[in-house]
Formats: C-alpha cells, sequence, structure tokens
C-alpha cells in the first residue's frame, strides 16, 4: 500500500531539490553589486609578460561571516593556510588574461576610500600566468613571492579608474583593523595599469 505525501513532505523535498541546484551550504549569502562589476586593467612592469589585458567579472562580494572567518583564520594559522581554505570556497566570479582559461575569483571585498575612491581586494586559488607556458616573473629590481595564490588589489578614484598590484611581488597581509586581506604597501611594485570600471 503506498503513501501519499502530505503538503509538509511536499515542501521539505522541494526545499531539499532547491539547495541541492543552488549549492546552499548555510552560510551566510553573499551580497551582490546592484549588476556584475566588470573591471579591466593591463600589466605591467612584468617583462615580456607586460602588457596583457586582464578582465574580471565580478558577481558578488564575500559576506561579512565569510571574510571574518576567513581572516581570522589566516591571522591564527599563518598565510599558508589560505589557498586551502580559497580552495574549498564558492565562486564569485571570474578573471580573465590573455588564457583561454579564466581563474575562479573565491575572494572579493570592497572598502571605500577617501574623496569617493573604492579599494577592492580579490582573490583566486592559482597564481596569474600559471595557463601558460612559462609563468609570469616581475621585472627587476622586483623578485617573485612564492605563493600558490594571488590576491590583487585595485585602488579606483570617484571616476572608476586606477592602478593595482597583485602578489606576484608583494607579500600578503592580514590588515587586523579592516579585518581583511591587504598587499603589502613599501615597495610594492605596481604591476596593473590603466585600472577602470566598465560599464558605468
Amino acid at each position: 500500500m503506498s503513501r501519499r505525501r502530505g503538503p509538509a513532505s511536499w515542501r521539505a523535498a522541494t526545499v531539499l531539490a532547491l539547495a541541492f541546484v543552488t549549492g546552499y551550504s548555510g552560510a551566510a549569502e553573499a551580497p551582490s553589486p546592484a549588476q556584475p562589476l566588470k573591471l579591466s586593467a593591463t600589466t605591467t612592469s612584468l617583462g615580456r609578460d607586460s602588457d596583457i589585458p586582464v578582465r574580471i567579472d565580478l558577481l558578488r562580494f564575500t559576506s561579512d561571516e565569510d571574510r571574518q572567518a576567513l581572516v581570522a583564520a589566516v591571522a591564527d594559522k599563518g598565510i599558508e593556510t589560505l589557498q586551502p581554505q580559497l580552495a574549498g570556497r564558492p565562486s564569485l566570479g571570474f578573471l580573465w588574461t590573455d588564457s583561454s582559461v579564466g581563474y575562479l575569483i573565491r575572494y572579493a571585498v570592497r572598502s571605500p576610500l577617501p574623496g569617493g575612491g573604492e579599494r577592492i581586494v580579490i582573490a583566486t586559488d592559482r597564481v596569474l600566468g600559471s595557463y601558460g607556458l612559462q609563468p609570469w616573473q616581475p621585472a627587476p629590481p622586483a623578485e617573485a613571492t612564492a605563493y600558490p595564490f594571488t590576491v590583487m588589489e585595485l585602488q579606483l578614484d570617484s571616476k572608476g579608474a586606477g592602478e593595482g598590484t597583485f602578489s606576484l611581488a608583494a607579500r600578503v597581509e592580514v590588515d587586523a583593523a579592516a579585518s581583511t586581506l591587504r598587499l603589502e604597501q613599501s615597495k610594492t611594485a605596481r604591476l596593473l595599469k590603466n585600472v577602470k570600471r566598465e560599464g558605468k
């Protein structure tokens, strides 16, 4: 004799199905821009790999809860724990270079700057340039780091234009006051030029 499912059973089944499809994990939902945030830039100071176009398609930002948890873990256990933490997080968007394969953005945080600008920090669990025949190298006197991930910091003015760099030639630090990741500011080579926000 078969059982008939009541409304409560159907609701439970529907919730489970939606959770499976959307990849719901119980974590706080990451804030989304009003529309996908598109940024572009060009590499510089990379020797033979300079003047490579970089495009960022950001669908949403890291939630405050996830940001604080990741930063606290890195501060407690060391920067070497960042790559596996990033690899286990959902994609927030894509970063594209001249390679046919894009990089998944695993961390994305924005904060205001004086004068109406903003700082955007993103991270991927791969090293930029790793899909090419030879890895990217910064031009001397800068020296390449050995991180198995990439943290990128962009600074934009009120008009959406600016510059940036990434962890190929800069140490990654924890900004305890802002509870976020950042790049070392002193003696850091600027590896990105012509940074701009698209479609605004």
